[in-house]
Protein backbone atom coordinates (compact mmCIF):
# COMPACT_ATOMS: atom_id res chain seq x y z
CA UNK A 1 0.00 0.00 0.00
CA UNK A 2 2.46 2.46 0.81
CA UNK A 3 5.15 1.73 -1.74
CA UNK A 4 3.42 1.34 -5.50
CA UNK A 5 -0.21 2.57 -4.53
CA UNK A 6 1.20 5.58 -2.72
CA UNK A 7 3.69 6.54 -5.36
CA UNK A 8 0.94 6.12 -8.36
CA UNK A 9 -1.43 7.96 -6.85
CA UNK A 10 0.38 11.23 -5.68
CA UNK A 11 2.32 11.11 -8.79
CA UNK A 12 0.30 14.24 -10.74
CA UNK A 13 1.14 12.60 -14.13
CA UNK A 14 -0.63 9.51 -13.32
CA UNK A 15 -3.31 10.55 -12.13
CA UNK A 16 -3.62 13.45 -14.31
CA UNK A 17 -3.24 10.71 -17.41
CA UNK A 18 -5.73 7.94 -15.65
CA UNK A 19 -7.80 9.68 -13.06
CA UNK A 20 -8.69 13.40 -14.07
CA UNK A 21 -10.55 14.84 -15.98
CA UNK A 22 -9.25 17.75 -15.12
CA UNK A 23 -5.25 17.88 -15.61
CA UNK A 24 -3.39 19.26 -12.35
CA UNK A 25 0.10 20.09 -12.61
CA UNK A 26 1.23 21.06 -8.74
CA UNK A 27 -0.15 17.46 -7.01
CA UNK A 28 -1.36 14.67 -7.39
CA UNK A 29 -4.47 12.84 -5.46
CA UNK A 30 -3.34 13.20 -2.12
CA UNK A 31 0.21 14.31 -0.60
CA UNK A 32 2.41 12.65 1.49
CA UNK A 33 1.00 14.44 4.85
CA UNK A 34 -2.53 13.36 3.94
CA UNK A 35 -1.67 9.66 3.74
CA UNK A 36 -0.06 9.70 7.03
CA UNK A 37 -2.58 11.49 8.49
CA UNK A 38 -5.11 9.12 7.46
CA UNK A 39 -3.23 5.84 8.04
CA UNK A 40 -2.20 7.18 11.46
CA UNK A 41 -5.85 7.64 12.07
CA UNK A 42 -6.78 4.20 10.58
CA UNK A 43 -4.09 2.85 13.19
CA UNK A 44 -5.15 4.07 16.23
CA UNK A 45 -8.45 3.06 15.03
CA UNK A 46 -7.69 -0.38 14.57
CA UNK A 47 -5.86 -0.67 17.74
CA UNK A 48 -8.79 0.25 20.16
CA UNK A 49 -10.81 -2.02 18.05
CA UNK A 50 -8.48 -4.54 19.33
CA UNK A 51 -7.61 -3.29 22.96
CA UNK A 52 -11.71 -3.62 23.10
CA UNK A 53 -12.61 -6.38 21.27
CA UNK A 54 -9.80 -8.79 21.10
CA UNK A 55 -9.10 -11.14 23.48
CA UNK A 56 -5.77 -11.49 24.57
CA UNK A 57 -5.62 -15.06 25.09
CA UNK A 58 -7.73 -17.08 22.75
CA UNK A 59 -10.10 -19.07 24.43
CA UNK A 60 -8.57 -22.47 24.23
CA UNK A 61 -5.29 -21.17 25.45
CA UNK A 62 -6.42 -19.48 28.60
CA UNK A 63 -6.62 -22.31 30.95
CA UNK A 64 -2.44 -23.24 29.29
CA UNK A 65 -1.28 -19.56 29.63
CA UNK A 66 -2.39 -19.61 33.50
CA UNK A 67 -0.80 -22.79 34.56
CA UNK A 68 2.61 -21.49 32.82
CA UNK A 69 2.08 -18.34 34.57
CA UNK A 70 1.62 -19.64 37.62
CA UNK A 71 4.67 -22.01 37.38
CA UNK A 72 6.58 -19.09 36.26
CA UNK A 73 5.77 -17.15 39.18
CA UNK A 74 6.80 -20.04 41.11
CA UNK A 75 10.21 -20.34 39.33
CA UNK A 76 10.89 -16.74 40.18
CA UNK A 77 10.02 -16.85 43.57
CA UNK A 78 12.60 -19.79 43.67
CA UNK A 79 15.71 -17.54 41.58
CA UNK A 80 15.33 -19.96 39.06
CA UNK A 81 13.12 -18.34 36.78
CA UNK A 82 16.12 -16.38 34.87
CA UNK A 83 18.55 -18.84 34.61
CA UNK A 84 15.38 -20.99 33.27
CA UNK A 85 14.96 -18.57 30.61
CA UNK A 86 18.67 -18.92 29.32
CA UNK A 87 18.72 -22.30 29.09
CA UNK A 88 15.48 -22.40 27.11
CA UNK A 89 17.03 -19.84 24.44
CA UNK A 90 19.89 -21.73 24.63
CA UNK A 91 18.17 -25.00 23.70
CA UNK A 92 15.72 -23.45 21.10
CA UNK A 93 18.96 -22.58 19.21
CA UNK A 94 20.85 -25.70 20.07
CA UNK A 95 17.59 -27.26 18.60
CA UNK A 96 17.60 -25.56 15.40
CA UNK A 97 21.64 -26.00 14.73
CA UNK A 98 20.57 -29.90 14.64
CA UNK A 99 18.12 -28.94 12.61
CA UNK A 100 19.78 -27.68 10.19
CA UNK A 101 22.16 -30.85 10.37
CA UNK A 102 19.53 -33.33 9.25
CA UNK A 103 20.37 -34.46 5.29
CA UNK A 104 16.77 -33.64 4.13
CA UNK A 105 17.11 -29.83 5.78
CA UNK A 106 19.84 -29.80 3.80
CA UNK A 107 18.54 -30.26 1.01
CA UNK A 108 16.03 -28.24 1.93
CA UNK A 109 18.03 -25.34 2.32
CA UNK A 110 20.00 -26.42 -1.46
CA UNK A 111 16.87 -25.87 -3.07
CA UNK A 112 15.76 -22.70 -1.43
CA UNK A 113 18.81 -21.46 -2.56
CA UNK A 114 19.03 -22.08 -6.48
CA UNK A 115 15.41 -22.16 -6.89
CA UNK A 116 14.99 -18.63 -7.90
CA UNK A 117 17.62 -18.60 -9.97
CA UNK A 118 15.61 -19.37 -13.62
CA UNK A 119 13.56 -16.10 -13.19
CA UNK A 120 16.28 -13.42 -11.19
CA UNK A 121 16.49 -11.52 -14.81
CA UNK A 122 13.17 -11.12 -14.74
CA UNK A 123 12.49 -10.12 -11.51
CA UNK A 124 15.23 -7.98 -11.05
CA UNK A 125 15.80 -6.48 -14.54
CA UNK A 126 12.77 -6.14 -17.04
CA UNK A 127 10.64 -3.09 -15.17
CA UNK A 128 14.20 -1.44 -15.50
CA UNK A 129 14.76 -2.49 -18.96
CA UNK A 130 11.04 -1.56 -20.16
CA UNK A 131 11.79 1.98 -18.23
CA UNK A 132 15.60 2.46 -20.36
CA UNK A 133 13.25 1.31 -23.86
CA UNK A 134 11.51 4.57 -22.60
CA UNK A 135 8.25 2.93 -20.89
CA UNK A 136 6.81 5.89 -18.67
CA UNK A 137 6.97 5.26 -15.22
CA UNK A 138 3.08 6.32 -14.71
CA UNK A 139 2.50 3.62 -17.20
CA UNK A 140 4.40 1.11 -15.01
CA UNK A 141 2.91 2.04 -12.04
CA UNK A 142 -0.83 1.24 -13.54
CA UNK A 143 0.58 -2.33 -14.25
CA UNK A 144 1.47 -2.97 -10.75
CA UNK A 145 -1.63 -1.21 -9.23
CA UNK A 146 -3.70 -3.22 -11.67
CA UNK A 147 -1.42 -6.71 -10.15
CA UNK A 148 -2.38 -5.42 -6.62
CA UNK A 149 -5.84 -6.63 -5.91
CA UNK A 150 -5.21 -9.84 -8.38
CA UNK A 151 -2.16 -10.60 -5.77
CA UNK A 152 -4.88 -11.39 -2.73
CA UNK A 153 -7.02 -13.34 -5.04
CA UNK A 154 -4.04 -15.29 -6.03
CA UNK A 155 -3.24 -15.98 -2.21
CA UNK A 156 -6.52 -17.32 -1.71
CA UNK A 157 -6.60 -20.06 -4.08
CA UNK A 158 -3.19 -20.76 -3.81
CA UNK A 159 -3.83 -21.64 -0.20
CA UNK A 160 -6.67 -23.63 -0.87
CA UNK A 161 -4.33 -25.61 -3.69
CA UNK A 162 -1.71 -25.86 -0.93
CA UNK A 163 -3.48 -28.13 2.00
CA UNK A 164 -3.25 -31.22 2.19
CA UNK A 165 -0.25 -34.53 2.13
CA UNK A 166 1.65 -32.50 -0.97
CA UNK A 167 1.65 -29.04 -0.16
CA UNK A 168 4.70 -28.33 -2.37
CA UNK A 169 3.38 -29.76 -5.47
CA UNK A 170 1.87 -26.30 -6.43
CA UNK A 171 4.98 -24.78 -5.67
CA UNK A 172 6.52 -26.77 -8.89
CA UNK A 173 3.90 -25.88 -10.68
CA UNK A 174 4.48 -22.22 -9.42
CA UNK A 175 8.31 -22.73 -10.78
CA UNK A 176 7.46 -23.53 -14.06
CA UNK A 177 5.41 -20.61 -14.17
CA UNK A 178 7.76 -18.00 -13.21
CA UNK A 179 10.21 -19.62 -15.87
CA UNK A 180 7.30 -18.99 -18.56
CA UNK A 181 6.84 -15.09 -17.25
CA UNK A 182 10.63 -15.41 -17.60
CA UNK A 183 10.30 -16.02 -21.36
CA UNK A 184 7.57 -13.90 -21.91
CA UNK A 185 9.66 -11.35 -20.79
CA UNK A 186 12.00 -11.84 -22.67
CA UNK A 187 9.64 -11.52 -25.95
CA UNK A 188 8.16 -8.34 -24.21
CA UNK A 189 11.60 -6.60 -24.09
CA UNK A 190 12.67 -7.56 -27.68
CA UNK A 191 9.21 -6.04 -29.28
CA UNK A 192 8.80 -3.15 -27.53
CA UNK A 193 8.46 -0.29 -29.93
CA UNK A 194 10.66 1.65 -31.82
CA UNK A 195 8.66 4.70 -31.84
CA UNK A 196 8.85 4.47 -27.74
CA UNK A 197 5.08 4.85 -27.91
CA UNK A 198 3.17 1.58 -26.64
CA UNK A 199 -0.16 0.75 -28.37
CA UNK A 200 -3.02 -0.87 -26.16
CA UNK A 201 -2.29 -4.48 -27.21
CA UNK A 202 1.32 -3.91 -26.46
CA UNK A 203 0.10 -2.28 -22.69
CA UNK A 204 -2.16 -5.32 -21.66
CA UNK A 205 0.95 -7.95 -22.98
CA UNK A 206 2.83 -6.14 -20.45
CA UNK A 207 -0.21 -6.17 -17.52
CA UNK A 208 -0.45 -9.92 -18.57
CA UNK A 209 2.90 -10.90 -18.32
CA UNK A 210 3.35 -9.06 -14.82
CA UNK A 211 0.39 -10.85 -13.54
CA UNK A 212 1.70 -14.24 -14.70
CA UNK A 213 5.10 -13.48 -12.75
CA UNK A 214 3.13 -12.18 -9.52
CA UNK A 215 0.37 -15.42 -9.37
CA UNK A 216 2.90 -17.96 -9.47
CA UNK A 217 5.18 -16.06 -7.11
CA UNK A 218 1.99 -15.84 -4.63
CA UNK A 219 1.03 -19.59 -5.46
CA UNK A 220 5.13 -19.95 -4.44
CA UNK A 221 5.59 -18.32 -1.58
CA UNK A 222 2.11 -19.92 -0.21
CA UNK A 223 2.67 -23.49 -0.86
CA UNK A 224 6.06 -23.04 0.44
CA UNK A 225 4.67 -21.52 4.20
CA UNK A 226 2.13 -24.23 4.16
CA UNK A 227 4.73 -26.52 4.11
CA UNK A 228 7.26 -24.50 6.56
CA UNK A 229 3.64 -25.14 8.72
CA UNK A 230 3.53 -28.43 7.93
CA UNK A 231 7.13 -29.69 8.99
CA UNK A 232 8.34 -27.38 11.88
CA UNK A 233 8.79 -28.88 15.33
CA UNK A 234 6.16 -27.20 17.49
CA UNK A 235 8.78 -26.27 20.29
CA UNK A 236 10.79 -24.29 17.93
CA UNK A 237 8.24 -23.38 15.09
CA UNK A 238 8.78 -19.68 14.91
CA UNK A 239 12.58 -20.02 14.84
CA UNK A 240 12.33 -23.07 12.33
CA UNK A 241 9.83 -20.85 10.20
CA UNK A 242 11.66 -17.84 10.16
CA UNK A 243 14.91 -19.60 9.42
CA UNK A 244 13.49 -21.36 6.73
CA UNK A 245 11.94 -18.39 5.52
CA UNK A 246 15.21 -16.15 5.86
CA UNK A 247 16.66 -18.59 3.79
CA UNK A 248 14.01 -18.85 0.77
CA UNK A 249 14.12 -14.40 0.58
CA UNK A 250 18.33 -15.00 0.36
CA UNK A 251 18.14 -17.34 -2.51
CA UNK A 252 15.99 -14.56 -3.87
CA UNK A 253 18.55 -11.67 -3.10
CA UNK A 254 22.03 -13.40 -3.45
CA UNK A 255 21.98 -13.88 -7.10
CA UNK A 256 21.13 -10.20 -7.99
CA UNK A 257 24.64 -8.60 -8.28
CA UNK A 258 25.79 -11.36 -9.95
CA UNK A 259 23.15 -10.51 -12.55
CA UNK A 260 23.67 -6.83 -12.45
CA UNK A 261 27.00 -7.53 -13.02
CA UNK A 262 26.68 -9.94 -15.98
CA UNK A 263 24.20 -7.86 -18.04
CA UNK A 264 26.95 -4.63 -17.73
CA UNK A 265 29.85 -6.79 -18.20
CA UNK A 266 27.63 -8.41 -21.79
CA UNK A 267 26.31 -5.26 -22.88
CA UNK A 268 28.05 -3.15 -25.60
CA UNK A 269 27.32 0.44 -27.00
CA UNK A 270 28.28 2.26 -29.03
CA UNK A 271 27.98 6.32 -29.28
CA UNK A 272 27.43 8.34 -31.90
CA UNK A 273 29.08 11.30 -32.73
CA UNK A 274 29.50 12.74 -35.94
CA UNK A 275 33.44 13.43 -35.09
CA UNK A 276 35.38 10.09 -33.52
CA UNK A 277 32.56 7.70 -32.38
CA UNK A 278 33.58 5.37 -29.38
CA UNK A 279 32.79 2.11 -27.50
CA UNK A 280 31.42 3.00 -24.15
CA UNK A 281 32.79 0.62 -21.98
CA UNK A 282 31.77 2.55 -17.94
CA UNK A 283 29.68 5.20 -16.81
CA UNK A 284 32.51 7.88 -17.28
CA UNK A 285 32.44 7.39 -21.09
CA UNK A 286 28.15 6.83 -20.86
CA UNK A 287 28.61 10.53 -19.55
CA UNK A 288 31.19 11.78 -21.33
CA UNK A 289 28.97 10.71 -24.68
CA UNK A 290 25.66 12.75 -23.29
CA UNK A 291 27.80 15.84 -22.33
CA UNK A 292 29.20 15.42 -26.04
CA UNK A 293 25.79 15.40 -27.67
CA UNK A 294 26.26 12.22 -28.68
CA UNK A 295 23.79 9.46 -28.89
CA UNK A 296 23.97 5.55 -27.02
CA UNK A 297 22.89 2.55 -29.11
CA UNK A 298 23.17 -0.99 -27.43
CA UNK A 299 25.23 -3.47 -29.98
CA UNK A 300 24.37 -5.94 -27.57
CA UNK A 301 21.90 -6.28 -24.83
CA UNK A 302 23.09 -7.96 -21.88
CA UNK A 303 19.40 -8.61 -20.35
CA UNK A 304 18.42 -10.74 -23.29
CA UNK A 305 21.55 -13.30 -23.19
CA UNK A 306 21.61 -13.00 -19.08
CA UNK A 307 17.92 -13.96 -19.22
CA UNK A 308 18.19 -16.88 -21.61
CA UNK A 309 21.25 -17.85 -19.71
CA UNK A 310 18.92 -18.06 -16.66
CA UNK A 311 16.24 -19.56 -18.09
CA UNK A 312 18.36 -22.68 -19.28
CA UNK A 313 19.71 -23.01 -16.03
CA UNK A 314 16.22 -23.11 -13.86
CA UNK A 315 14.97 -25.52 -16.81
CA UNK A 316 18.56 -28.06 -16.42
CA UNK A 317 18.04 -27.53 -12.66
CA UNK A 318 13.94 -27.97 -13.10
CA UNK A 319 13.93 -32.51 -12.91
CA UNK A 320 16.61 -32.35 -9.61
CA UNK A 321 14.29 -29.89 -7.86
CA UNK A 322 10.97 -31.35 -8.50
CA UNK A 323 12.32 -34.98 -7.82
CA UNK A 324 14.13 -33.65 -4.38
CA UNK A 325 11.05 -31.66 -3.63
CA UNK A 326 8.33 -34.21 -4.36
CA UNK A 327 10.99 -36.82 -2.15
CA UNK A 328 10.73 -34.36 0.98
CA UNK A 329 6.79 -33.59 1.07
CA UNK A 330 6.66 -37.13 1.13
CA UNK A 331 8.61 -37.80 4.36
CA UNK A 332 6.95 -37.85 7.69
CA UNK A 333 6.93 -34.71 10.24
CA UNK A 334 9.50 -37.05 12.34
CA UNK A 335 12.01 -36.47 9.26
CA UNK A 336 12.31 -32.89 9.88
CA UNK A 337 12.80 -33.11 14.08
CA UNK A 338 15.31 -33.53 16.32
CA UNK A 339 14.88 -35.55 18.96
CA UNK A 340 15.43 -35.02 22.70
CA UNK A 341 18.08 -37.15 22.90
CA UNK A 342 19.85 -35.83 19.82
Amino acid sequence: MSFTIFLALSSPDFTNKYLRSIPRDDVGLFSLGQYLTFWGWMYLAVTLIVVLYVPEDPPHLVKINQDKRVQEKISQQQGVYNSNKWKELQSVYLSMYKVLQLPNVQTFVVILLISKLGFQVNEAATNLKLLEKGLSKEDLSITVLIDFPFEMIFGYYAATWSTGKSPLRPWIWGYIGRLVAAMLAQLVVYFYPKSGKIGTGYFIAIILQHLLGSFMSTIQFVSLCAFHTKIADPEIGGTYMTTLNTLSNYGGTWPRIFIFLLIDKITVSHCLLSDHPFLISNDVAKERCLEDGGIITIVRDGYFYTNAGCILLGLLILAWVKRKATHLQSLPNSAWRVTKAS
